[in-house]
């Protein structure tokens, strides 16, 4: 795991070295790339918990001459219950958790500091 290779590295290299340097670099990227597909989950799941709404308000609104069983026919094509919601709000929130500590790990004030005394050992 390159989050585990990252720590390594920080403790046993100069973080000078050309491969801390490429998997600092590389792991910041991924943090990036999760956050943005953690928010993706997010905004999907926001919009699955709206769709009853929508289809019921859309079904009223636009159509109110389908007979009530087909509308609510089409209103549960999608069926995702609360369980599975909140399981995969749940997955997003452990993700963010695991994700926001490895964050913090990354850009802490002793990691800044090894960074910048490594630094001036190799001046």
């Amino acid at each position: 795991m390159l989050y585990g290779r990252w720590k390594e590295l920080l403790e046993t290299v100069n973080t000078q070295d050309e491969e801390f340097q490429w998997t600092n670099k590389e792991l910041q990227e991924v943090i990036k790339t999760i956050e943005w597909d953690l928010q993706d989950l997010e905004e999907t799941i926001h919009i699955l918990r709206n769709i009853p709404l929508c289809a019921h308000f859309l079904m009223e609104h636009y159509y109110p001459s389908l007979s009530t069983q087909r509308a609510a026919e089409r209103k549960t094509k999608i069926r995702i219950d609360d369980t599975e919601l909140n399981s995969r709000r749940k997955f997003i929130k452990d993700s963010r958790d695991g994700l926001d500590a490895m964050k913090q790990h990354v850009q802490n004030k002793e990691t800044r500091g090894k960074m910048e005394r490594d630094q001036r050992e190799v001046r």
